[in-house]
């Protein structure tokens, strides 16, 4: 999920989507409300998918094949072709594909529009006839600079852009997705500190958890530990965005409650431990920025992210033994924490303390607005090593990568967790939005805000 490589919306924040009626909601009307399927079928197998019986089984009585799964899920296009039926699936369906109508690869399996009793009211949040939603926004006037960098980079932080363009895939997906009589009733929560206000992201939580959501999306930024925490231990969904790159063990301790939107950072580091063992093990560092320091053997330094609780001193655990377990040894490693206040003078603090340790190869994990100074500080050093992006969050989209000194990440490398950046006409949520309103989304995040 990564932002968009433009850098300026057509549209205008606070104006909502077109009002024009789309042809998407003319042809769907009379199937009722229906809404955003990938989070009720994902809270469904979460909470009462936990399984009970024998576990003793080999595995191959536990594992369900291709023909059993589809024979146990709803009919769709696919099984009324195995089972030789002639189904309706209503005109939001492309029979062809099996899919509904959705200019996306991710468009799911039509099924067979629903009648009948849908179970009512079944978890907090949901009743019977829709389901409850907190779309947390962020309000960037708590947090100026982090709002002023972000925005120098080219995103829009405009949060009222961000909950016109939520409102809009919203409108769009009740009215194609099959939800079973529910509709998806989104609601806007504007924190009320900065993304480092621990004890504001706790009393937002609970201010949440008074509203009674099924899921919340969206979250502080660097206190979405205490955040998630505090949803979660009342039962109530931390979906997508709500926490990022939350520890393992905090998503194991609550689960079904916290729903990451990728890897855990364990899971990230065991990726990036791989792709560094493999295409940058031990040898010359030949993609070093200067003819000296490619002749020379490779020394790592591990340049890793923390809060000021030291949250995350697990995370840097795991990846130094995953890299251990690939064949890389860490000469040194240096901690850093998200300060755009010193941002510059941290720079030069631990480009030199890498510098002086002889490290030839960086291998990064953290946030994406710190490399901009660290990169520019090394130019500053006349210091050119070889760049390797370890588990990261949105370091691996062009909207933040192009704020780096272009000479020192010329020959970076490393794992990425986001798609790939395409043509904006091809490129998933402003495709989407173009083909149901016409035009680009209120917001120029819309791939970041789309998805969850």
């Amino acid at each position: 999920m990564s932002t968009t490589d433009e850098t300026k919306s057509e549209a205008k924040g606070g104006d909502g989507p077109p009002p024009k009626q789309p042809a998407w909601m003319k042809m769907a009307k009379r199937y009722g409300p229906i809404a955003l399927v990938v989070i009720l079928i994902a809270g469904a197998f979460a909470i009462f998918s936990g399984g009970g019986g024998d576990d003793s089984g080999s595995a191959d009585t536990q594992v369900a094949s291709e023909s059993d799964l589809l024979e146990s899920g709803p009919m769709t296009p696919e099984k009324a072709r195995a089972e030789g039926k002639d189904v309706d699936f209503g005109p939001n369906c492309d029979t062809d594909r099996g899919t509904i109508k959705l200019v996306s690869v991710y468009a799911p399996p039509c099924v067979q529009p629903f009648t009948g009793d849908n179970g009512g009211a079944t978890s907090p949040g949901v009743a019977a006839d829709s389901v409850k939603i907190v779309f947390y926004r962020a309000d960037p006037k708590l947090d100026p600079l982090t709002a002023a960098t972000v925005e120098q980079a080219g995103a829009d932080v405009n949060p009222q852009s961000a909950a016109d363009t939520v409102q809009g895939y919203a409108n769009l997906y009740n009215t194609l997705f099959e939800t079973y009589g529910r509709h998806i009733d989104v609601e806007v929560f504007t924190g009320t500190g900065a993304g480092d206000d621990v004890e504001a992201a706790k009393n937002d939580a609970l201010a949440i958890a008074d509203k009674k959501p099924f899921a919340v999306i969206g979250g502080p930024a660097q206190s979405s530990g205490v955040f998630a925490a505090e949803l979660a231990s009342r039962k109530i969904v931390c979906g997508p965005n709500c926490a990022v790159a939350l520890n393992e063990d905090i998503v194991d301790q609550y689960k079904p409650y916290i729903w990451q939107a990728g890897p855990t950072p364990e899971q990230a580091n065991a990726l990036a431990a791989e792709i560094i063992g493999h295409l940058a093990g031990p040898g010359k560092a030949t993609l070093a920025g200067d003819d000296a320091t490619k002749a020379k053997d490779r020394v790592y330094g591990l340049l890793h992210y923390d809060n000021p609780d030291g949250d995350y001193q697990h995370v840097f655990e795991s990846l130094k033994a995953a890299l251990k377990d690939n064949g890389i040894e860490t000469a040194t490693d240096v901690e850093f924490t998200l300060d755009l206040a010193r941002a510059q003078e941290n720079a030069r603090t631990n480009i030199t303390k890498l510098k002086e340790a002889g490290v030839t190869t960086i291998i990064y994990t953290g946030d994406p607005l710190t490399p901009a100074s660290l990169t520019e500080e090394a130019t500053a050093q006349d210091y050119h090593p070889e760049w390797i992006l370890g588990s990261s969050v949105l370091m691996d989209t062009t909207l933040f990568a192009r704020r780096l000194d272009p000479d020192q990440w010329k020959n970076g490398f490393g794992v990425a967790l986001t798609g790939a950046r395409g043509e904006r006409s091809t490129n998933g949520a402003f495709q989407i939005w173009d083909w149901a309103y016409g035009g680009s989304p209120p917001n120029n995040t819309a791939n970041v805000l789309e998805p969850p």
